[in-house]
């Protein structure tokens, strides 16, 4: 979870043109307070920085300038400390950054000349590892502003992106064919020529990379792609990644595909595989993959073993509104609110195990004082329950990955 909201400042931030912003971790373990100028300095601007559309390419970056300024300094905080902690990093790059779901562990991009690489603190042992022989790339990440982190966490792994090495054949990209075009003098109106994905590649394009923090070694995992997000599997195993689909696109009109690719014991060399608009995790498992089809059906299948796996469907109301896909007890389920599937909170499926009916979500009073999901008889002892409530947890939250030890979780390579 990122809030943007600007947070009171000193006096003397407020004469120099400084703002803050909160990046907080998923579960509130951890934030980082970043303090940056107002505006971006003209001394930041890359030189080389090129235009396709109305898209700033950095070379330096292989990717997008954000229009950020650098931050000026990042305090990282945590509920078990009163004070901040500054992360002794400089020339920061203005993007988002990637906390570990379990670990405490934050990682992010800083700048040597003007090249980015890769950083991992530990904010409990507050110790930090910079990667100055690794070369990161943000490609088309910072849309939107600070839009979505060049990188992310894959189980204990960090997935980055790194520059997708030039053209075959050549010293640079080639010259995009130019065709004559006659246009007709009718109005009112103007002739546009779009630029081309070949040409926007040889700005941004990367590669999908593994780093592993202890040795600092790199595995590629895709091809070059213009990469707009990473969203890894809750399990770690796989990785959505959204990418330009360079068949279709130009310069005044993106579109977006996505993909998937194994991490870890799961990778299988430079690859990705297509998979339909529209994909997400189901909740309840590690690698679950769902998607709508035509047919007002939504199917799932492990991500393992897509394209070639089997398919279990559950049927949408039609029209669907939003719905949100959960696997449990080895069965397909989809979530939808009131207005979407009969004026009640629903969850359908279409499974042995759950009796091929639609079950009710409730709340507390609804549903006898304890919140409840559905799941099937044998696998919830005949009730369905929400795995780790009172009894699980001995009647209190608990946060994963805060143990009551300061063993650091990470050393230098």
């Amino acid at each position: 979870m990122r809030a943007d909201t600007a947070l009171p400042a000193a006096p003397a931030d407020r004469l120099q043109g400084v703002r803050q912003r909160v990046d907080a971790a998923p579960d509130l373990s951890a934030w980082a307070l970043i303090t940056a100028p107002a505006h971006p300095s003209l001394r930041e601007a890359h030189p080389g920085t090129a235009l396709w559309g109305e898209w700033r390419v950095d070379p330096g970056l292989v990717g997008l300038d954000t229009g950020r300024a650098r931050p000026i300094r990042v305090e990282i905080g945590r509920p078990d400390r009163d004070d901040l902690w500054r992360l002794p990093v400089t020339d920061l790059v203005p993007s988002a950054l990637a906390w570990h779901p379990t670990l405490p562990l934050v990682a992010g991009l800083a700048l040597r000349g003007r090249r980015a690489h890769p950083w991992i603190a530990d904010h409990r042992a507050r110790t930090v590892v910079r990667y100055g022989q690794v070369r990161a790339a943000t490609s088309l990440t910072g849309l939107g502003g600070g839009g979505a982190p060049p990188l992310t966490w894959c189980g204990s792994d960090l997935v980055i992106l790194t520059p997708a090495p030039p053209p075959t054949g050549g010293g640079g990209a080639a010259e995009p064919g130019r065709i004559a075009v006659a246009c007709e003098a009718r109005g009112p109106g103007w002739p546009v020529f779009p630029q081309g994905v070949p040409e926007l590649a040889a700005l941004a394009a990367v590669r999908v990379a593994e780093l592993a923090p202890g040795t600092g070694t790199l595995r590629t995992l895709t091809g070059p792609l213009l990469v707009r997000e990473l969203e890894p599997a809750p399990g770690g195993g796989h990785l959505l990644v959204t990418h330009l689909d360079e068949g279709t696109s130009h310069s005044l009109e993106p579109n977006w595909a996505t993909s998937v690719t194994g991490t870890g014991p799961f990778a299988r060399g430079a690859g990705a595989r297509p998979v339909p608009p529209r994909t997400r995790w189901a909740a309840g498992a590690p690698d679950v993959l769902a998607w709508p089809d035509a047919d007002h059906r939504v199917l799932m299948c492990a991500a393992a073993e897509y394209p070639t796996a089997a398919t279990a469907c559950v049927d949408l109301p039609a029209p669907a509104g939003p719905w949100w896909p959960l696997w449990l007890g080895g069965e397909p389920h989809v979530l939808g609110t009131r207005e979407e599937f009969g004026g009640e909170p629903r969850v359908r499926s279409t499974g042995a195990g759950s009796g091929g009916a639609t079950h009710v979500l409730g709340t507390l009073d609804e549903v006898g004082a304890e919140p409840h999901t559905p799941g099937t008889r044998d696998g919830f002892g005949a009730e369905p329950h929400v795995p780790g409530t009172q009894d699980a947890f001995a009647r209190e939250p608990h946060t994963p990955g805060t143990h009551a030890d300061a063993t650091p979780y990470l050393s230098a390579p």
